[in-house]
């Protein structure tokens, strides 16, 4: 993961787009059984079909990732998920 910088903080992050593309996010089509989930089901965030989709899971809470969201790591506090806009917005490059 590329490093950025967010008002002096420093993280690692990747933009996530399909499964495998983050190690620590899983396929929300492996994540949930297809007799708890609708194929043609859409996000109410971004409007893509929700098997396209991936899933933070830390064991106390999953969070689901649209494609083209950014998965941030914190030194501290784990993985959180953020839109590109709002990362855009936030953070930029380390060079």
């Amino acid at each position: 993961m590329k490093k950025y910088v967010e008002k002096n903080r420093f993280v690692h992050a990747k933009r996530w787009f399909k499964a495998g593309d983050v190690e620590e996010c899983n396929s929300f089509r492996d994540h949930v059984p297809l007799c708890r989930r609708n194929e043609n089901e859409r996000c109410d965030y971004c409007g893509d079909y929700v098997d396209d989709h991936g899933i933070m899971d830390d064991g106390s809470h999953s969070e689901r990732v649209c494609p083209g969201d950014w998965i941030v790591q914190c030194k501290h506090s784990g993985f959180f998920v953020i839109s590109h806009d709002e990362f855009m917005r936030d953070y930029e490059e380390v060079v």
